[in-house]
């Protein structure tokens, strides 16, 4: 096996442990939040949402499968295939189909799978909840939302398809599938605050500026899940742009990247269980629920009338 370019196995090795002890360190994080989700979501009540507690039991185990097949592939292509993974981001490789750059193995495939399927994870998710959360909106208003989520919904699975097909597989794809995630993430979580934020300044025209609700904490949860996701994608467009010809740094993040996309779900999944299951009155944030927290509260004033003496003439 030759190719254009060999790189010192000094650095690959070095790229290896360095690559293996990030993946490593982010899993870790997978794991607590797993187990901790897991806990919470089988201890929490279902009874008013059965199947979206199902859905979310679900995707936290699915995830979190995903998470681990990625992790075991990550070591291996590490340790056993060290040079073929420092060469599929080779100045060589740029634009080019990676895998005729350096030979393929069935783990890598398996890891690219990883990757895609993280992603579209991750994606569906934050589009899940945007449209689960204007439920109840005008029925136009719903249809553009409804359109934009397939759209954003369709062009990720795409671009995922082609960057999981070998013979397709280039950094353009990588780019272009960077580029549209960290698009729906932005998109969805300045739609997803936007509505929390509607409901909180109703609330508090109704009960004054003091009433406390449940919404900026959520608003927080969300601004910190997509950070993490859209901090890293611009780090990883950066670095496979400009990278080097020794530079593994945006290897590093590739290998990483099914981690962080776990990790950016399962804290909401983790403070949504955790809500539910130690503040049940102000747990859930569907739309129809923050609807009802309105209503509830509305309907606890009671507006009482007295009949003034001179009226009774």
């Amino acid at each position: 096996m030759h190719f254009a370019f060999q790189p010192d196995p000094q650095k690959s090795v070095q790229f290896a442990h360095i690559s293996s002890a990030l993946s490593i360190f982010s899993y870790a994080i997978v794991l607590v939040l797993f187990v901790s989700s897991l806990y919470l979501l089988i201890r929490s009540p279902a009874d008013d949402g059965r199947a979206r507690h199902r859905f979310l039991l679900a995707f936290t185990i699915t995830i979190f499968s995903i998470s681990t097949i990625a992790l075991v592939s990550t070591l291996l292509l590490n340790f056993l295939y060290p040079t073929a993974n420092f060469l599929s981001f080779s100045v060589a490789s740029i634009n080019k189909n990676l895998c005729t750059v350096c030979w393929c193995s069935p783990i890598r495939q398996l890891e690219n799978v990883c990757v895609t399927a993280a992603i579209w994870a991750a994606d569906g998710f934050m589009l899940w909840r945007c449209i689960t959360l204007y439920q109840g909106m005008s029925r136009p208003r719903q249809i553009l939302l409804s359109l934009f989520c397939s759209i954003m919904g369709m062009v990720s699975f795409a671009i995922g398809l082609v960057y999981t097909v070998p013979l397709k597989r280039t950094d353009l794809s990588l780019t272009l599938f960077s580029s549209i995630t960290l698009l729906i993430n932005v998109a969805t979580t300045g739609l997803i605050v936007g509505r929390l934020l509607y409901y909180q300044y109703f609330l508090q025209q109704a009960f004054g500026p003091t009433h406390k609700s449940p919404y900026m904490r959520i608003v927080a949860l969300f601004f910190e899940s997509a950070a993490l996701i859209v901090a890293f994608n611009i780090a990883l467009l950066v670095l496979v742009l400009v990278h080097s010809e020794n530079d593994t740094s945006s290897l590093i993040l590739l290998q990483m990247m099914v981690q962080i996309y776990a990790i950016s779900p399962l804290m909401i999944i983790f403070k949504v269980a955790y809500d539910r299951a130690y503040r049940p009155d102000t747990s859930s944030f569907k739309t129809r629920d923050a609807q009802g927290v309105v209503d509830r509260d509305l309907q606890s004033l009671q507006f009482l009338t007295s009949v003034s003496p001179n009226s009774a003439v």
